[in-house]
């Protein structure tokens, strides 16, 4: 095993040419953060630890009232973004503590700024007379202008850095929360009857969001944001059907900050609850050393075989998914280990890019965290987490299948080899060493499964993730040193009085359970295993199984004190306490766990970290919400779209697509999601019906995040060409074509919602068929793409291969969208009419299918002929045939 270890990990060297950080922080803005001094990585560290602590105790204490529980988080989110992330990337390596003096450039942007303010003044006299209830936008303007003009004036005379303008901006940050908190009471009964300090402050926090926004996730976000706000406030001047009154700016200020209609809208408050959470549960997972067990995994799966390396980076990928939400993240991760090892046995460097950043993309739509865009999801359609996630499971096993088989087929047209195996770890061996740490995840799908909220289930995962990670499978007992005092049974002594005495506390005073009742419930389960590893431990036949007892105390003990506190009072968070103060007990009794006290408080903080990103999209995707509830956009531009279309879904659901992935270009996943849902799903919506609104919803989700892979903004599969050295825009066309199931797969399930498992179960009969003809339909469409299967495939048998899938996945109701299509150009309109019935009926759902297998046996036979000619040939091989003869 250690040979084979060795091996693998000299075949899976990192390219020392490649900087691995810089490509992230190119691509993935939530990535580039400053570098701090010492002082200030303290200060941040504590920060986001104590946000971290306070949302793990509000989760297992309660929330505190909704707004509150918000504006919280985003008081949280804005003074450690201006801490932590610089306001260009040319500052993201220089320290906050170097002085930095203004550049005339400096003066000339801030010069053009107050012309703008000086125009805005005007436009604002002439549009809006000037007044808007108790404060003038003019006044606003130009006292944010001279604010801002006046520090910096100040802090070039004082030669102080510039960087204090961060400073300045983190505690307006952290201001504007403070003065709602305040103001709290208040605010509730003002009836929108705002004070001038009320508007000034509301504007403030529009402003600091708008730029902790820009510099988290980029311009694009800021500009489309921007571009909503403008809408509303000059909506007199918009053409057609875009025209609205408009909305004054003491009523879009305060609307944005003081009421849900805004920055804590429901974005945000999904960010300060659910999203928060799941990362947090990643994070914790992380710990545990997961990332190395799905390598291993895929390896020992897929290695061996054809194109190994890239099945490995799909599978890999696949898992990571389910706990990641940054495509680029996910390929800068895995394909930094993968993409140097798939160019080594062979693969085109624009090919091994690319195959990372599709199966990478494709994490963003693996359950459960889906890029953390479910949460929102289920909030904004009203339906429980678990349906969404459901939903989501075939068509993203469908998207992988795709990547996967393009994986395949471009290996065996290549001629590409797999990994040997003695260099590869044994599945068995993996399972056993590490099979454990796929707890947690099994354990939230299980959690969901039995009608548990997500809320509650990202909790009982963290716990499960610190179980599971505390795990030992090298540690041993060596019994002839039970008396002294660094021996397993003086650790035994001390942590059970440590365990007892916090148990005892625990219950007194937040769990208000009777005391000496609690101290024999849990002590029973203690006294039992522990007596039990003592007694076995006596003799040298029974030893072995007192070991296996001791090398899973951390894992078992927590569960069976969860089980028996669970069944003692009912109540799922006492037990999952008392499974965690079991956890720290065994922690003290055992030796080196994989995952150590300091790690778990690393976790709370990576956690919080990675939570900063999410938390200002949701922010400023709550500005879009607000605007499209206020100005009623969404419904106007789905009206404008299905005219567009002329009533037909197939086109609606086309311009709808180019919607999604224009808006989706270089957005980060949950506001990519958010604006997608409020502005181009309507549409769809329209001429589905509401009772369909989930396909609708997960149908732009689909196109937002394919942005990712598409030119000319694919940040994933630019990150890919980065690691591999290869041309950017021919990875992203291979990574778009790998991609193919993002393509095909959402209409499908518009038309043919049983790939949604809507209204059935997993094991049902119309569930199972639909699996069984998708995975068939996803094999040919594959095969037409690549344009291999056991040999070359011509390109009529390439068409032929894409039919057959589209009947098998589609069914009959997508071809009756695409004949009202071609009905209407070539003037058969009648005929489309009249097949409606048919096609729409269960009889017409089997005669499509049965039409894509007849295809495809027709196509197998075609292939079995030509396999006898060329044999196992390669492509380069079938062409040097051809030329021979």
């Amino acid at each position: 095993m250690s040979q084979e270890k060795a091996n693998l990990e000299e075949m899976m060297t990192l390219d020392e040419s490649v900087d691995i950080q810089e490509i992230v922080a190119k691509y993935d803005k939530e990535s580039a953060t400053r570098k701090l001094s010492p002082l200030l990585t303290k200060l941040t560290t504590v920060m986001l630890f104590v946000w971290g602590a306070w949302q793990l105790y509000t989760a297992f204490f309660g929330e505190w009232p909704s707004q509150l529980q918000r504006v919280t988080h985003l008081g949280f989110v804005l003074p450690l973004v201006f801490l932590l992330y610089p306001a260009s990337d040319k500052l993201r390596k220089t320290s906050l503590e170097r002085p930095s003096a203004m550049t005339k450039t400096d003066v000339l942007k801030f010069g053009i700024l107050c012309l703008a303010a000086v125009v805005s003044v005007v436009i604002n006299k002439v549009y809006y007379e000037g007044f808007v209830g108790d404060v003038s936008l003019a006044d606003f303007i130009i006292a944010a202008f001279t604010v801002i003009i006046f520090t910096l004036t100040v802090l070039k005379a004082l030669r102080l850095p510039v960087f204090v303008f961060d400073v300045i901006l983190a505690i307006l940050g952290a201001g504007v929360a403070i003065y709602y908190h305040v103001n709290y009471e208040g605010l509730m009964f003002r009836d929108m009857a705002y004070f001038k300090s009320d508007i000034i402050v509301a504007a403030i926090a529009i402003l600091v969001v708008l730029e902790a926004a820009r510099r988290v996730l980029g311009l694009p976000i800021l500009i489309v944001v921007v571009s909503f706000l403008l809408y509303a406030y000059f909506g007199k001047m918009m053409p057609g059907f875009l025209r609205h009154r408009g909305v004054r700016f003491e009523r879009l200020t305060s609307a944005m900050f003081f009421t849900t209609e805004g920055i804590l809208g429901v974005p945000l408050g999904v960010s300060a609850t659910f999203i928060f959470l799941f990362i947090t549960f990643g994070s914790f997972l992380e710990k545990t050393g997961i990332g190395k067990f799905f390598i291993d995994l895929g390896n020992a799966i897929a290695g061996s075989a054809s194109g190994g390396p890239a099945k490995v980076a799909v599978i890999t990928s696949a898992f990571e998914g389910t706990i990641s939400g940054s495509s680029v993240a996910n390929t800068a991760g895995s394909g930094s280990f993968t993409i140097p090892m798939m160019k080594r046995l062979g693969y085109r460097p624009e090919f091994a890019g690319a195959v990372e950043a599709s199966a990478s993309t494709g994490g963003q739509i693996m359950p459960p965290v889906m890029g953390a865009a479910a949460f929102l999801m289920c909030e904004f359609l009203g339906v429980p987490y678990a349906t969404i996630a459901k939903a989501a499971v075939i068509p993203a096993l469908l998207y992988f299948m795709g990547v996967f088989l393009g994986v395949h087929f471009e290996a065996r047209k290549q001629g590409l080899k797999g990994m040997p195996k003695e260099m590869l770890p044994r599945l068995s061996t993996v399972m056993l060493t590490q099979g454990q740490l796929l707890v947690p995840i099994f354990g939230i799908i299980f959690f969901l499964s039995m009608g548990i909220s997500a809320m509650r289930a990202a909790l009982l995962g963290v716990v499960l993730s610190v179980l599971a990670g505390s795990t030992n499978r090298d540690y041993r007992i060596n019994w002839k040193e039970v008396g002294k005092w660094e021996s397993p049974s003086f650790r035994l002594f001390t942590g059970m009085v440590i365990a007892v005495a916090s148990g005892v506390y625990v219950a007194n005073v937040f769990l208000k359970l009777p005391v000496l009742e609690l101290v024999l419930v849990s002590l029973l389960p203690l006294a039992v295993y522990f007596g039990a590893v003592y007694l076995l431990g006596s003799t040298k036949a029974q030893s072995n199984l007192a070991d296996f007892l001791m090398k899973y105390a951390s894992l078992l003990m927590p569960l069976i004190e969860f089980v028996v506190v669970y069944l003692c009072y009912g109540n799922l968070v006492n037990a999952g306490i008392m499974a965690v103060i079991a956890f720290f007990f065994v922690h003290a009794l055992k030796g080196e766990p994989q995952i150590h006290f300091t790690q778990l408080l690393q976790a709370v903080i990576d956690g919080a970290k990675g939570a900063l990103g999410v938390g200002v999209a949701c922010a400023a995707a709550g500005m879009i919400v607000g605007v499209v509830t206020m100005t009623g956009l969404g419904l106007k531009l789905g009206t404008g779209l299905v005219e567009m279309a002329n009533n037909e879904l197939l086109l609606t659901m086309f311009y709808t697509m180019i919607t999604s992935i224009i808006l989706g270009m270089g957005v980060p996943t949950t506001a990519n999601y958010v604006i997608t849902s409020t502005i181009a799903a309507p549409a769809i919506i329209t001429l589905i019906g509401s009772g369909q609104a989930l396909a609708a919803h997960l149908f732009v989700f689909y196109f937002g995040i394919i942005a990712d892979v598409t030119p000319p903004v694919a940040l994933a599969a630019f990150t890919g060409a980065g690691i591999a050295h290869a041309n950017p825009m021919k990875t992203g066309m291979e990574a778009t074509k790998l991609s193919i199931a993002a393509w095909l797969v959402p209409y499908c399930f518009v038309y043919n919602t049983n790939l949604l498992m809507v209204n059935e179960g997993f094991f049902s009969f119309i569930t199972m068929f639909t699996l069984f003809t998708a995975v068939a339909g996803m094999f040919f469409i594959a095969i037409g793409v690549q344009g291999w299967w056991r040999t070359l495939s011509p390109w009529w048998e390439r068409i032929l291969a894409v039919i057959a899938g589209l009947s098998l996945i589609g069914g009959s109701r997508f071809f009756h969208g695409l004949l009202e299509i071609f009905g209407k150009v070539g003037n058969f309109g009648a005929f489309v009419t009249s097949s409606k019935v048919f096609l729409y009926s269960m009889t017409g759902e089997y005669a499509v299918n049965g039409f894509g297998l007849l295809l495809a046996a027709f196509i197998w036979f075609c292939q079995s002929q030509r396999y006898k000619i060329y044999g196992k040939m390669s492509i380069s091989e079938i062409i040097a045939h051809k030329h021979a003869k």
